[in-house]
């Protein structure tokens, strides 16, 4: 279990919000494939 998974499941217990961002620094050339994947 992730992080994220384990916040978004006890999100309301804990009262908080989540909020995901991700940044494309291109350094790796699967940057892009990655970026794309995420925008599905």
């Amino acid at each position: 279990m992730t992080l994220f998974d384990w916040l978004y499941k006890y999100r309301e217990k804990l009262e908080i919000e989540i909020f995901l961002a991700h940044i494309n620094h291109g350094v790796r050339k699967e940057s892009d494939f990655e970026e794309e994947e995420l925008k599905k």
